[in-house]
């Protein structure tokens, strides 16, 4: 009987001892973070980055891998790569460290905003401005790349033949941006190529209170007054 027992209290405590290790073994997702953990606290980024990858595959829930995984990423200045992980960091974190996720998550989608700019994807620019823009919508360090791309984008579809999208990108910098010259001016062009003289005047003209004395504001101005005296 007593042989018995003991042979139980074995295996109970065998049984602890394994559940305990698991969560540090070879191959676990602890032991992959922590590994992870190590080259990053280093500055080895690109060695951190497959035990963070590799920790995430293990526990598809691991918050804080995903979380270092996109700072590494960021620290390589690989901005796009950087976005996937840090968006499933800040779903996952916890209320008490969300703030830092956020942040984390807003420096990606402006850095990778800048590289989509500067290819002249704009499209894809001010999707990401925007992503930024909606986590800190308080923020002139968002607003100011996202005010910046919309108007890229509209002068770009505006010489592309298509003002009434570039419409809608002018009409949200002056929404952003009340004060900025360049939206009412682009918007009035945009609404007098779609067929709105109407409407393009207001914009000329609250151009031209921003900026009296420009020459462009007055010629826009001018010509839409012949037009809609037609």
């Amino acid at each position: 009987m007593h042989t018995i027992i003991r042979c139980m209290a074995t295996i109970v405590v065998l049984s602890c001892l394994v559940s305990c290790a698991g969560l540090h073994l070879p191959g676990s997702s602890q032991s992959a973070f922590e590994s992870g953990l190590g080259s990053f606290n280093q500055g080895k980024y690109e060695d951190a980055i497959p035990n963070f990858v590799k920790a995430t595959e293990l526990d598809p829930d691991f918050g804080r891998a995903y979380l270092y995984l996109g700072r590494s990423q960021l620290n390589l200045r690989r901005w796009t790569d950087a976005v996937a992980p840090l968006r499933t960091a800040y779903r996952l974190s916890p209320e008490e460290t969300r703030q830092e996720a956020v942040q984390i998550l807003i420096d990606a989608l402006i850095g990778a905003g800048g590289a989509s700019l500067a290819k002249g994807d704009f499209s894809d620019s001010v999707s990401l401005f925007r992503e930024a823009w909606n986590l800190a919508p308080d923020s002139e360090e968002v607003k100011k790349p996202l005010v910046g791309a919309l108007l890229q984008s509209g002068t770009q579809l505006l010489s592309q033949g298509k003002a009434s999208e570039a419409v809608s990108a002018f009409q949200e910098v002056t929404q952003l941006a009340p004060k900025n010259f360049r939206a009412y001016i682009g918007l009035a062009r945009s609404l007098w190529q779609s067929g709105n003289v109407s409407k393009a005047l207001p914009a000329a003209q609250s151009a031209l209170q921003l900026a009296p004395n420009s020459s462009e504001a007055l010629s826009v101005f001018a010509l839409l007054g012949q037009l809609q005296n037609r």
